[in-house]
């Protein structure tokens, strides 16, 4: 019969998502770090968590898993892992600008945390979330399957563990390093930990832990974090899955699959709470020593450094444009609930195709009449945060109607998009008779005072990007390519670029896109690719100049020509 305890753990890791390692695990990688830490850093972790016990990082350990499942830290769930998009068993490999998604990952997340818990200027509360983070996430990396795509990290794979039914990613994260210590409380992790320690210090990893440590800088830590997570993924191949998925499900993986595992799941607890000591002490002193570049860290929540969105293949955004729009047509409802390159496609393709033929477009809550004075882009700002405040546009066609809301209106790009597809407010009802026109009309006016770093601004690229991926994969249209050649003409062609205070991370990203411009556009617009190189070349100049200027870290740090396929 299987037990209670057993049960409830199989459902909440279904509610959840995978949490690597488990109480267990993460603990244990606490403890071991603990015992690598300098006097000082034990000192500045200790006050910065408020706690001086002796488990003052193993109580934190988990806090990150135990977020997440909050309303208020649902956003965090991607960064707990990155999905390696390979083929195991045969091939394993991270590829950090393939692998990351546009919401983050666990590398991304390192980056982040650790940037974020050694700035001075950060309030006290930020800093103690960015240290629980980073102690959560140096042990999510060393799970092989959080650093794997395929059948979600394992979570499909079902398998019988010790006679449960459970899942191989639950069986790492949990029952396997369960099996091994007989418990998951705190004095079992410090239990197990102080074995590992033993044989770091004088036993059969003595040897081997200068390695998991070398070339490790936090002046680069997205090549140090990949590096740890092509680490655990290589194992997916080797010790996971040596012969595939399907050998897996054949029988009770106990004993004999514990047996040959069980081996490199203490061989990654170790390797964890290694790097997060060693890791740590390195912030402190970085800390200590005062940031060698002091550019601005604007408080996002603690999402500061936006991974650039994973390029998708022709075959699989096809795939899912297509077959989504489909499902979406045949219930007639096309809803916003996420920002996603998906959602964005999607509402992109209704506004600049002329597939439809929209009649009106209206709010069910009406809008103030616009008096003659007042200023243009003001109007705008006030009616898109109508929608985000809970406003639902709805789009009546000649054959159906189409229903947009979203639970993440207040995300600038996502508020852009929807001011696209409404009119200026006069009254509740207005005539549409050609959304491409009325696109267009909503970025100018977005543009009439506007800074280069409004959200305004910031969020045109997702409508740049969203439409210029349709333009790769087929189906430009001549009134799709016409509208967006004009809309990245007049994104880029702000005059105002050289001295501005232009976020360096949306300077690469708008240099991502002109490029994918001209690639786009030379094919369906061979006419409209000579203005846009023009606009392209003096983009590139400018963004030179305010990273020499500004000397940012970001660009500074991650190679923009190669990023930037400049």
């Amino acid at each position: 019969m299987v037990s209670f305890y057993r049960t409830a753990v199989i459902l909440a890791t279904a509610l959840q998502g995978a949490q690597a390692w488990g109480v267990l695990g993460h603990a244990t990688v606490a403890y071991i770090a603990q015992n690598y830490l300098t006097n000082d850093t034990a000192s500045w972790a200790k006050e910065v968590l408020g706690d001086d016990s002796d488990s003052y990082l193993a109580s934190i350990a988990s806090w990150a898993d135990q977020y997440r499942s909050t309303s208020a830290g649902k956003w965090s769930a991607p960064l707990h892992f990155i999905d390696a998009e390979d083929n195991p068993p045969s091939s394993c490999n991270v590829d950090y600008e393939r692998d990351c998604g546009s919401k983050g990952c666990s590398i991304s997340a390192i980056a982040n945390y650790t940037q974020r818990v050694s700035d001075g200027r950060l309030s006290q509360a930020h800093v103690d979330e960015a240290l629980k983070f980073l102690v959560h996430f140096l042990g999510d990396v060393t799970q092989p399957l959080h650093d794997e795509a395929y059948e979600v990290g394992g979570n499909d794979i079902k398998v019988t563990f010790d006679g449960y039914p459970d899942n191989l990613h639950a069986d790492w994260d949990t029952y396997i390093p369960q099996k091994k210590v007989g418990g998951s409380k705190l004095t079992d992790a410090q239990s197990w930990a102080g074995a590992l320690v033993a044989e770091i210090e004088s036993g059969a990893l003595k040897g081997q832990a200068a390695g998991w440590i070398a070339g490790d800088s936090i002046a680069d830590p997205i090549a140090s974090a990949t590096r740890w997570a092509s680490d655990a993924n290589a194992y997916v191949c080797s010790v996971v899955m040596p012969n595939g998925a399907a050998a897996l499900q054949q029988g009770d993986l106990y004993p004999d699959y514990y047996n040959s595992v069980i081996g490199t799941v203490e061989l990654q607890i170790a390797k964890g709470g290694y790097r997060l000591g060693n890791w740590l002490n390195n912030i402190y002193s970085t800390k200590i020593a005062k940031r060698s570049v002091d550019a601005p860290l604007p408080d996002l929540s603690g999402r500061d450094l936006l991974p650039v969105g994973r390029p998708l293949s022709r075959a699989k955004l096809a795939r899912e444009a297509m077959d989504q729009a489909s499902r979406e047509s045949a219930r007639n409802t096309l809803v916003m609930d996420a920002f996603t390159p998906e959602s964005v496609r999607r509402f992109i393709q209704f506004l600049y195709t002329n597939d439809y033929d929209a009649t009106n477009i209206h709010d069910e809550q009406p809008q103030p009449a616009k008096s003659a004075a007042t200023d243009e882009t003001s109007t705008v700002e006030s009616d898109s945060n109508s929608t985000a405040n809970g406003t639902r546009a709805t789009v009546a066609l000649s054959s159906r109607s189409t229903e947009i809301s979203s639970l993440e209106a207040r995300h600038p790009a996502f508020r852009i998009i929807l001011a696209h597809a409404r009119m200026n407010a006069i009254g509740d009802h207005y005539d549409v008779p050609d959304l491409v026109k009325l696109a267009n009309a909503r970025i100018n006016t977005a543009m009439v005072g506007a800074s280069p770093d409004s959200p305004w601004i910031i969020g045109l690229p997702a409508i740049a990007e969203a439409a210029l991926e349709i333009a790769n994969n087929g189906g430009l249209s001549e009134i799709l390519a016409t509208a967006v050649s004009k809309n990245i003409s007049t994104i880029l062609n702000m005059g105002t670029l050289e001295g501005s205070s232009l976020m360096t991370p949306f300077c690469l990203e708008l240099l991502k896109k002109c490029n994918a411009a001209n690639q786009a556009l030379s094919e369906s617009l061979p006419n409209k690719t000579r203005t846009l190189n023009k606009v392209c070349t003096r983009y590139r100049k400018a963004a030179d100049q305010v990273a020499r200027q500004r000397k940012a870290a970001f660009i500074l740090n991650t190679t923009p020509k190669r990023r930037c396929g400049m």
